[in-house]
């Protein structure tokens, strides 16, 4: 239980880091742009589509999922290209995700690792 709980603290810091460490890719992948919001050039959030891939109990009795994204290609802040797509790990939840549902969401353009769902998760009954 103490592990799961500083995982989640390290997990959270490292999300919080990351999402002021970032800055946009200076020409990205235009099939990939395109696929996910046809004005993002006009906006500070970008849409695009989740899924759903891993929905477990944790130890604690709580339940976590796995959420991926395709994103516009970044550069992080060790200057590494990130392609996407992204994978978080979402922790806490009180009862068990469907996986495989995708879901609309929007990320922040300068942050990709700040996102909003759009859509209601669906839960197992």
């Amino acid at each position: 239980m103490k592990v799961l709980k500083i995982t989640q603290i390290i997990l959270i810091g490292l999300l919080l880091t990351n999402c002021s460490s970032t800055k946009q890719y200076s020409s990205p992948n235009k099939e990939i742009s395109e696929n996910l919001q046809p004005n993002y050039k006009n906006s500070k959030w970008v849409e695009t589509m989740g899924t759903i891939i891993e929905s477990s109990e944790t130890p604690d009795g709580n339940f976590a999922y796995t959420i991926s994204y395709e994103i516009i290609p970044f550069v992080n802040m060790d200057g590494e290209l990130n392609n996407g797509p992204l994978i978080q790990h979402i922790f806490g939840l009180d009862k068990k995700v469907i996986e495989g549902q995708k879901l609309k969401l929007h990320y922040l353009k300068e942050e990709p690792m700040c996102y909003e769902l759009l859509e209601d998760i669906k839960f197992v009954k």
